[in-house]
């Protein structure tokens, strides 16, 4: 995991609101962001296209717990497990775990705590590692081919 991994952004918090939330994702290539509690502790990931999609539409979340809320309504399972990763795992179960969740990002975590996060790992990065040419894909947030 080591070679894919990156400095974490600062987390979102749940308290957050959705259009301070929309403000901190910038010109960020990141499509999901962790989001930590009052005490800094990570307690899951929101995807951007959820904030956004609050942030126009109708049913306006006051904040991004309440979106955290919703997604974890459409899972199974409730999402109760917060999908990660630790640094001395293969980046294949990196893969493995963002197509399973839908994330294309997922938070490195402690292997003593797993609530302390040490690093994001995103798709790209995992690819990038891989030796894949990267320059070709097309970034999810709408942007053409490199040709």
């Amino acid at each position: 995991m080591t070679t894919a991994l990156r400095e974490p952004p600062q987390a979102l918090t749940a308290e957050m609101k959705v259009d301070e939330a929309t403000m901190r994702f910038g010109d960020s290539d990141l499509e999901s962001w962790p989001v930590v509690d009052d005490e800094g502790a990570l307690i899951g990931m929101v995807r951007v296209n959820d904030v956004v999609d609050a942030a126009t539409g109708n049913q306006r979340p006051d904040t991004i717990a309440t979106i955290m809320k919703r997604a974890r309504s459409l899972v199974k399972d409730g999402g109760a497990e917060i999908p990660h990763v630790h640094q001395d795992q293969p980046l294949g179960l990196a893969l493995a775990r963002m197509g399973d969740t839908g994330h294309n990002a997922l938070p490195v975590v402690s292997r003593s705590n797993a609530r302390e996060m040490i690093g994001i790992v995103t798709l790209v990065d995992v690819l990038k590692a891989y030796g894949a040419d990267t320059a070709r894909m097309t970034p999810v947030r709408g942007t053409p081919v490199v040709e």
